[in-house]
């Protein structure tokens, strides 16, 4: 006999709990990690100077919405986990929506959405990375995928690591290399 512990907040059992808990929590890891990358990013090209006080108006007004617009692009497709009857990487899985998205909020002039939809492509592009890959051609049809790594397994860990040494990356290039003052002073 197989004992199944049931949780009193989640009604799977324990097996169920640990899959899932990969599923969502470490894939939303890495979709954040890249969120917070482009948001950094952003930040540091509009405003590439020593210290920026994120609260100041100008940041708050300009730069702020661009990089929340990214970070929330960047886990936004895996809403589809949360609505009823919708399979998981389908048409929230689907580039041609961002991609569209991004063209016309572009010559629209919505920069937040633009950067949403980048958050959005990027979710997708690490997804197309997993066994399970993304839908191309159809929203519903066939997903395609690099299948270079396991949801929870070394190479999405290592995809981790990559993304992170992308964030210190960006944080040196916006303390214009000074960081070494601030180790050795």
């Amino acid at each position: 006999m197989i004992f199944q512990l049931r949780l009193p907040f989640y009604p799977l059992p324990i097996t169920q709990v640990s899959k899932q808990f990969k599923e969502i929590f470490i894939n939303k890891f890495n979709h954040t990690l890249s969120g917070i990358l482009l948001s950094a990013g952003i930040i540091t090209v509009k405003y590439p100077v020593i210290e920026v006080n994120l609260l100041h108006p100008s940041v708050l007004e300009s730069a702020m919405p661009l990089a929340a617009g990214a970070l929330i692009g960047s886990v936004f497709p895996d809403i589809d986990i949360r609505i009823p009857g919708l399979e998981h990487r389908t048409i929230t899985h689907w580039p041609v929506i961002y991609g569209t998205g991004l063209v016309l909020s572009y010559f629209a002039g919505y920069l937040w959405l633009f950067f949403f939809c980048i958050g959005c492509l990027v979710h997708v592009l690490l997804d197309s990375l997993s066994l399970m890959g993304v839908p191309l051609l159809n929203p519903f049809g066939k997903r395609r995928g690099f299948k270079l790594m396991v949801v929870g397994g070394y190479a999405e860990a290592l995809c981790s690591v990559i993304i992170l040494i992308g964030i210190f990356c960006v944080w040196v290039e916006a303390h214009n290399n000074n960081i070494w003052r601030l180790i050795y002073d």
